[in-house]
């Protein structure tokens, strides 16, 4: 595994005040995740174009990690469908602390290079971090308004993340039909006074120290910071575990906030012209398409959408096109479908 130079790593992002000076968590590389070498080369290069300089290149056809060059904007790690870059952020301890925050004073999701007084700051990475699945179940989950702290982003070397966060809720806003609530603030210059501290340190600390108490527990951290006690595989990617995560925090019926979530969930249709050879199903890196037998004993395809992390490998090593993959599970997250 490639990392960057060596940085102090953090307790699931957790900073006190006085460790704003904390290094901020390092970008890592695990090659054997990277869906590139599989069958010779697969056409993922998504990491590729979102690096701005260039820290991800290509060398011998397998991606290259150059830490000297990286900025950790941590764009590479949002768009990375099989969790081959990471950092060491519980991003599932996150959304809880945002889900428990009732009525209290607002959490203030703050970069450890920004300068802040907030009693509840939480130290998150660089905004380029949070792909819009993760944007959005932050957004639903949460128990009241948050603040995302982005002061100083424009003058940031990241600086390019501003414009990527502004077309990320701009995606949520486009799939947001049925009028979720979403809880997302901006924290900046001009608005540097909209929160009003009516809990105090203590209260939001001791709340935080009980879900981290959570996850050191026996049941340990899966990649993605998720708890090894849900029921997926260690193929498992951490956006359907994260979307699955949030969808156990809201209430049955708040249909508007599954529907938003929903529609980050992948459904794949096949044609008839689908002749059920292996290629699509042992390129899968998740398990999500297999192959099953019917009552009958016939041969047919199975697709299971919570596992399905939209590499798009089935589709392109399809030598019949008979493939289609596209965002969005009509009425639930976990649905085991026959398709052909």
């Amino acid at each position: 595994m490639q990392r960057a130079r060596p940085r102090i790593p953090m307790l699931a992002g957790l900073l006190f005040n006085t460790l704003e000076k904390q290094l901020l968590p390092a970008v890592s590389l695990n090659a054997g995740r990277c869906l590139r070498p599989r069958l010779g080369n697969a056409p993922c290069s998504r990491c590729l174009y979102s690096c701005p300089n260039k820290a991800l290149t290509l060398d011998g056809g397998k991606i290259a990690f150059h830490a000297d060059r990286c900025t950790e904007c941590m764009v590479c790690i949002s768009v990375c469908p099989n969790d081959a870059l990471i950092a060491p952020f519980a991003v599932a301890l996150l959304l809880r602390v945002l889900h428990e925050n009732r009525g209290g004073q607002p959490v203030v999701l703050s970069c450890g290079r920004t300068p802040s007084a907030a009693p509840n700051r939480f130290i998150v990475p660089c905004i380029g971090y949070f792909s819009e699945p993760v944007l959005a179940a932050m957004n639903v989950v949460a128990g009241s308004l948050f603040y995302l702290d982005i002061r100083g982003c424009a003058d940031c070397d990241n600086g390019h993340t501003l414009g990527l966060l502004q077309t990320r809720m701009s995606g949520i806003l486009r799939k947001n039909d049925r009028k979720a609530e979403l809880r997302l603030r901006y924290l900046t210059e001009a608005e540097s006074g909209p929160i009003s501290y009516r809990q105090g340190r203590r209260s939001f600390f001791g709340m935080v120290k009980d879900h981290l108490t959570e996850f050191s527990g026996p049941v340990g951290p899966l990649e993605g910071g998720l708890t090894n006690g849900m029921p997926l595989d260690k193929d498992a990617t951490a956006i359907p575990l994260l979307l699955r995560e949030a969808l156990t925090m809201l209430p049955p019926d708040d249909d508007a906030a599954r529907s938003l979530l929903h529609a980050y969930f992948h459904t794949l249709t096949a044609s008839g012209d689908c002749n059920l050879c292996p290629r699509c199903t042992g390129m899968c890196p998740t398990g999500a398409l297999k192959r099953v037998r019917n009552d009958k004993g016939e041969q047919q395809l199975s697709f299971t959408s919570a596992k399905c992390s939209g590499c798009g490998l089935c589709t392109a090593f399809c030598n019949k096109n008979a493939l289609t993959l596209r965002r969005g599970a009509a009425d639930r997250p976990t649905p085991i479908g026959i398709i052909a």
